[in-house]
């Protein structure tokens, strides 16, 4: 049963502030009759369907989730589909961890070589669809996917401790939502107090790992996984048992990262760079900047979801937040040549009017990229 008016709710907030808001959705298999063996409930697929659509009506972005594990490893490719086909916001694939009632059903958990294979699998889907971040996966291996993380500061691997913690309905903290291992209990402390002052998150983020990873070229990029370290090992600190990559591998990565070191992070730095030029350029002339809709024959609308060929990267992307809102408003506008134009500051008491909250700029200056052409007033 879908409750509507909590999603009522949530699709208010989600208009006022864009991206706060992504329903998630357990769909393990394409097939509804496997679904049901994996959920362990009849007619699971029929009413996870029916509930997708309700949260659509709302204008709810969700995302499709799927744990890999030898019962599903072969439909990787339909479930992808299926996830596009929804209208989903992205793919999500979550590591297998042997947790809860998982510990029953270790056995069906994916070998080292079926990882490897899988992390190629998502850089094949990327590259070949042009959906750069479409399928979300634990950040530990996200490096060998995308190298170009390595020159993003903020990138750190396994996030566990880092950027994230789990609290459990009893009010259990733990250094990730997958791992059991407690922290404490915000009955009994405050989050502050824990995030600050725990020593094993001081550890984790010393990345005072153990086994292989201690040793590990990529330790502070990658880090493993410490819920998979908790659950095969119960110590959080202890090596990813799981990791499909050698040391050779490791080092070849390595290698290739050097020898395209410029290209990897000149992308970054140019694209930001870029934004960041666009962004000043519209706030000093946004009274005189007129913009409208750019036809291209690329973009693919759907009813959920725009996807849209950047012209600068030359790859495709979802829009989302307040790109979004901003396209669907300029549409609505019928901004769609020249004559039905509008200044930025047009634009942006319109948008303010119409959802309550001022334009970021940042997003205002990739919309411009995709879909937007910008004209100097004369």
């Amino acid at each position: 049963m879908v409750n509507k008016n909590s999603l009522q709710f949530l699709s208010e907030i989600n208009k006022r502030y864009p991206r706060s808001i992504t329903i998630y959705f357990r769909v393990h298999h394409s097939d509804p009759k496997v679904q049901e063996v994996f959920m362990g409930v009849k007619n699971i697929r029929d009413r996870l369907i029916e509930a997708i659509n309700i949260v659509k009506s709302f204008e709810l972005p969700f995302t499709i989730g799927m744990t890999p594990t030898k019962l599903n490893f072969n439909d990787l490719d339909n479930m992808f589909e299926l996830s596009l086909k929804l209208g989903a916001k992205s793919f999500n694939l979550s590591e297998f961890i042997p947790i809860g009632r998982g510990k029953n059903s270790i056995d069906l958990d994916l070998d080292p070589e079926q990882y490897k294979i899988l992390k190629y699998w998502i850089k094949k889907k990327e590259e070949s669809y042009r959906l750069k971040g479409f399928i979300s996966h634990h950040p530990h291996y996200a490096i060998f996917i995308r190298p170009d993380l390595w020159f993003n500061e903020l990138y750190t691997g396994c996030t566990a401790g880092i950027y994230d913690l789990g609290i459990s309905s009893n009010g259990n903290i733990t250094p990730c939502p997958l791992m059991n291992y407690v922290l404490g209990n915000i009955r009994n402390q405050s989050i502050i107090e824990i995030w600050n002052n725990h020593p094993l998150l001081a550890k984790l983020r010393n990345r005072e790992v153990k086994g292989k990873c201690a040793s590990c070229l990529v330790k502070y990029k990658c880090g493993g996984c410490r819920c998979v370290a908790y659950a095969y090992i119960n110590d959080p600190l202890a090596e990813d048992v799981k990791c499909p990559f050698n040391e050779y591998e490791i080092k070849s990565f390595l290698t290739y990262i050097k020898n395209n070191e410029r290209m990897l992070s000149d992308n970054i730095i140019e694209y930001n760079n870029l934004i960041n030029k666009i962004k000043e350029y519209i706030l000093r002339n946004k009274n005189k900047i007129k913009i409208y809709l750019l036809p291209n024959p690329y973009n693919y609308f759907s009813d959920s979801e725009i996807i849209v060929l950047n012209r600068i990267t030359q790859t495709y992307s979802i829009l989302d937040g307040q790109s979004k809102l901003l396209y669907e408003m300029l549409h609505n506008l019928n901004c769609l040549d020249e004559n039905k134009s509008l200044t930025v500051s047009e634009v942006e008491n319109i948008f303010y009017n119409k959802y309550g909250v001022e334009i970021n700029y940042n997003d205002i200056s990739e919309l411009i990229l995709n879909l937007v052409a910008v004209m100097h007033e004369s």
